[in-house]
């Protein structure tokens, strides 16, 4: 399955009403969406949060990492 070319933008918007809608995650404010390259396996992305409200904190990383998992496998950066 080939994978959707998207901004940065249209990506940090996904990832944070993905986040959002994990459970304890409803507060997160700000995620980030950094472009990176990966040794053998190309061009790829990776999600921090910046602010996570009052969630806790290994609540956010957890459903952050899990929504990542999730949309890596759809989407391809194109900026």
């Amino acid at each position: 399955m080939s994978k959707s070319q998207i901004s940065r933008e249209q990506l940090a918007n996904k990832v944070l009403a993905a986040v959002r809608q994990q459970p304890g995650c409803e507060d997160v404010r700000e995620v980030a969406v950094t472009a990176v390259e990966v040794l053998d396996q190309g061009s790829s992305w990776h999600v921090a949060v910046i602010d996570g409200g009052d969630a806790q904190a290994d609540t956010v990383y957890h459903a952050a990492k899990r929504v990542e998992d999730q949309l890596l496998m759809r989407f391809e950066l194109t900026d």
